[in-house]
C-alpha cells in the first residue's frame, strides 16, 4: 500500500510503534510481547507499507491515502 506524507522535501523516515495502540496484533510485537518500533521511509513523499501499517499511519494522521495535497499554508 502506498501512503503519502509531504511534510518534508526529498526523503525522510518516521519511527512508529503501532503495537502500543494495538496489542492484539502479534506482527507488531517481538517474541517477548514488546511493541516493535518500525521505521517508515518516505521517498519524495511516498512510502510503501503493508496495508495494516498503512491504515494505522492514516488513522493517526501521519500519512494520507491520496497524493493530492489538500492543505494550503
Amino acid at each position: 500500500m502506498k501512503v503519502y506524507n509531504y511534510s518534508r522535501m526529498g526523503g525522510h523516515t518516521i519511527l512508529v510503534t503501532p503495537g502500543k495502540d494495538h496489542p492484539e496484533n502479534s506482527e507488531w510485537h517481538d517474541d517477548k510481547g514488546r511493541a516493535l518500533m518500525m521505521p517508515v521511509k518516505f521517498i519524495d513523499g511516498v512510502a510503501n507499507v503493508d496495508s495494516q501499517l498503512g491504515k494505522y499511519l492514516i488513522d493517526k494522521g501521519l500519512a494520507k491515502k491520496s497524493p493530492i495535497i489538500t492543505e494550503l499554508t
